[in-house]
């Protein structure tokens, strides 16, 4: 997640070079909206702006945790 376009669109195209599928947002609400969209405990990482407008990545990190905590192998 990140406000910039310009760095959303340098970074989706490194990731994609890399072979990694690659979903984007451009702030918090739209960023929550395409993580309860998609199986989340297939994601390898989420890459987040700590720098946002009105809100920061540690509160999306934060959301992330809440709603879906961690699992630890049994």
């Amino acid at each position: 997640m990140d406000d910039d376009p310009d760095f959303r669109k340098i970074a989706r195209a490194a990731l994609e070079e890399a072979c990694l599928d690659v979903i984007a947002a451009c702030d918090m609400p739209s960023a929550q909206a395409v993580l309860e969209r998609v199986a989340v405990e297939c994601l390898a990482c989420v890459l987040v702006d700590y720098g946002l407008q009105g809100r920061d990545g540690i509160e999306l990190v934060e959301w992330l945790n809440e709603h879906y905590p961690a699992r630890r192998p049994a």
